[in-house]
């Protein structure tokens, strides 16, 4: 099996590492403690080889579709890590890692498990967002992120994930969903009891509506954009496909 690794948060992880009297540690430390980090992933998700992905960054698609909010817009004046350009060249260096332009390490984990044939790769990431796609995941523990062994996800259970995502936001990328809706809604956990994209769909375009009236749709749409982990290139999540077959 092959590990698909989102190294975006493993370059946070370890490029401000400091010793205990606040003095950040040299660079190549950094780096040694990543490539550490990235063997104990494949070994703890039981896979043989690996892939890694970092998002490029300024020429993601997701920049000029935000319209509600800017993406990612609350993360604008924040100092980066201190050896970030470092760790990153390093990583982008090796043979087995790719940076990905135009869209984020996220959407390649989700194209190159996509197509890849099922039980031959395994997404490791500590971004939940990832849970909408079909296959196996493994999240390893950081902080107060706990560690969940690897777990296969259905495609229906995936699909669950994303139209909740669409109900609550995501607060990280600057994401409005419906406001006052968390993770513990009646509104979020009412998806537990359906079984189907349709039920998915018809619940929370009635909520979208319900909240932003006539914007309801174009809210739902642009919110769904966003939050969608392509499954290929040109894909491009649109509510409106389901609206126009009836839904």
């Amino acid at each position: 099996m092959k590990a698909l690794i989102d190294l975006d948060p493993i370059v946070y992880q370890y490029a401000d590492m400091k010793y205990p009297d606040g003095r950040h540690v040299p660079a190549y430390v950094t780096s040694m403690y990543a490539e550490n980090k990235i063997k104990q992933i494949v070994s703890d998700a039981g896979a043989d080889t690996w892939v890694g992905y970092l998002t490029f960054g300024p020429d993601n698609f997701r920049l000029s579709i935000a319209t509600i909010k800017p993406y990612k817009g609350n993360r604008i004046g924040k100092e980066k890590p201190y050896h970030y350009d470092y760790l990153r060249g390093y990583l982008s260096d090796l043979s087995n890692v790719h940076m990905v332009f135009g869209m984020e390490a996220d959407d390649a984990l989700s194209i190159e498990q996509t197509k890849a044939e099922e039980g031959t790769t395994i997404i490791c990431t500590l971004d939940k967002d990832l849970d909408m796609v079909p296959g196996w995941h493994y999240r390893w523990s950081k902080g107060l992120v706990e560690e969940i062994k690897p777990w296969f996800q259905t495609t229906v259970d995936g699909l669950r994930c994303f139209y909740k995502q669409l109900l609550t936001g995501d607060s990280v990328d600057n994401i409005h969903g419906l406001f006052g809706v968390g993770p513990k809604s009646a509104y979020v956990s009412a998806l537990d009891e359906m079984d189907n994209e349709e039920a998915f769909v018809n619940h929370v375009r009635g909520l979208y509506r319900k909240w932003y009236g006539n914007y309801g749709d174009k809210f739902m749409s642009e919110n769904g954009k966003l939050l969608w982990m392509k499954r290929s290139a040109e894909d491009d999540w649109d509510q409106l496909k389901y609206f126009s077959e009836g839904f």
